[in-house]
């Protein structure tokens, strides 16, 4: 990626933050992509999501890049560029929506918010076509595998300009629901209409499932995937999409818990832990982890994984009901929601279990358990049990409070008081020394803030710190 070098810059600071985007749908396409697809990225800013489904083309298919705006579109060919897709992306300096026409569009610090939708700020003239008029020029007689579209609420009139291609073909479309804070309803509404359904991604699984948004949204729910048919089937055949909606009533775990968890590194803080169990629910505890291990094993079809998931989410539900307190069953049930997407239910779970253990540190269990994320598993406690899942606890609400800490003006704040915890993470670490600098402090040389790895340990490494020696000087960055 080619970014600009500037803390002000979503993706930039995305980017070195999390060393990928946000949007836990990019991994999916990335799993979608096969060599010979064609995609049509609407919205396309510095090139995240056009230049992953490029890599995955291994030199067969193609990529259209749609964006307006000239900073992040020369951003965009420098991407290109850089990674020798000249052959596998056409950038386009265009906007789409439901006629042709130039348009003034709000320019804003922070490029991936530029919208038509806005009345202030610097503006800049673009020229807008429309996906129907597309298809009979640069993309005449092609086959869409594939459309991102973020056109930061100029959606529905993009897919109204775009209505004979859609009934026509028969692409995975990735758009955003909200704008905002506000649901766009009429939009997947206008995909129904045209003959698609509405799906969402479960993360944990990396599959898609069925979603009514008549019933609610979760909260932090931003994207969706409309497809027809012929495309779900498909998907399903690759073990990418639940066909219906999952009941979990059928299904039997068929891996032990212990075959899996107890191979990782923080095992050793239940080993031995039958001892002072609670017999009366430590059954349905074990069946509960036994159903979670076995949904993640991809040798089965993804209707079967869901479904166990949901087990095992239903089992921490009523075990948490009885014990609310036990910090083996929250932290069951806060991993399930996580994997569910639903990480407004997760955060409310961790943050009574931090209220009840006070920082966390003081919470303990004689039970065997799972921690909050997933990446969390490979982390080997270096001091006590009790800072471990300090760490462990106030990580998981720092990631999980907000998409990034780009969008909150407390991180910083938040994580000064644990960096001399030992079992913080390096990202954690990371985020701290970015949110200070984005919010106007110099490099935090507070003892602990340093990451503990050497710049060949870290592709993001050099950039990052580049960034923050050199605030205010306008120029490039090249991302890995």
């Amino acid at each position: 990626m080619v970014t600009a070098a500037d803390l002000a810059s979503m993706t930039t600071y995305v980017l070195l933050e999390q060393g990928d985007w946000f949007e836990p749908e990019i991994e999916f396409v990335r799993r979608f992509a096969q060599p010979g697809m064609t995609a049509l990225d609407i919205g396309a800013s510095h090139g995240v999501y056009a230049l992953s489904f490029a890599q995955r083309l291994e030199g067969r298919g193609h990529v259209w890049a749609l964006e307006p705006t000239s900073q992040p579109f020369q951003m965009l060919q420098a991407g290109v560029a850089a990674n020798g897709f000249g052959g596998l992306i056409t950038a386009l300096q265009c906007g789409l929506s439901d006629r042709a026409r130039h348009a003034r569009m709000a320019v804003m610090d922070s490029s991936e918010l530029n919208s038509l939708h806005l009345d202030h700020g610097r503006f800049e003239m673009v020229n807008l076509e429309t996906i129907d008029h597309l298809v009979h020029g640069p993309l005449r007689d092609v086959v869409i595998d594939f459309v991102k579209l973020d056109a930061e609420g100029e959606e529905l009139n993009v897919v109204r300009g775009g209505a004979g291609f859609l009934a026509r073909q028969s692409p995975l479309v990735l758009f955003e629901i909200k704008h905002g804070l506000a649901l766009n309803r009429g939009l997947a509404e206008t995909f129904r209409a045209l003959g698609y359904a509405i799906y969402r991604l479960i993360p944990g699984l990396n599959v898609l499932a069925p979603v009514d948004i008549r019933a609610g949204m979760e909260t932090f729910q931003r994207n969706l995937f409309a497809l027809k048919p012929d495309r779900a089937a498909q998907l399903a055949a690759r073990g990418l999409l639940v066909p219906e909606p999952a009941t979990g009533a059928s299904e039997v775990p068929h891996l032990r818990w212990q075959s899996v968890l107890g191979k990782r590194p923080y095992s050793r803080l239940f080993a031995g832990a039958a001892q002072g169990r609670d017999a009366q629910h430590s059954g349905g505890h074990d069946y509960a982890l036994d159903a979670f291990v076995s949904a993640f094993d991809e040798r089965q079809d993804a209707a079967r994984r869901l479904a166990l998931l949901k087990i095992a989410a239903d089992g921490w539900t009523r075990l948490h009901g009885c014990q609310p307190d036990e910090l083996a069953y929250t932290l069951g049930l806060v991993r399930c929601f996580v994997a569910l997407g639903e990480r407004a239910a997760a955060m409310g779970l961790l943050l009574r279990a931090v209220r009840v253990g006070d920082t966390g540190g003081s919470a303990v269990t004689a039970m065997p358990f799972l921690t909050p994320l997933a990446d969390q598993e490979r982390c080997a406690p270096r001091a006590s049990a009790a800072s471990w899942m300090d760490a462990m606890l106030t990580e998981a609400i720092e990631v999980l409070h907000a998409h990034s800490s780009f969008f909150s003006r407390s991180t910083s704040a938040n994580l000064h008081g644990i960096l001399a915890n030992p079992d913080l993470s390096r990202r954690m670490r990371k985020r701290y020394c970015l949110h200070a600098a984005r919010m106007g402090g110099r490099f935090p040389l507070v003892e602990g803030a340093a990451l503990p790895a050497e710049a060949g340990d870290d592709p993001q490494h050099g950039a990052w710190r580049g960034l923050l020696s050199a605030a205010g000087e306008h120029r490039q960055v090249a991302l890995a």
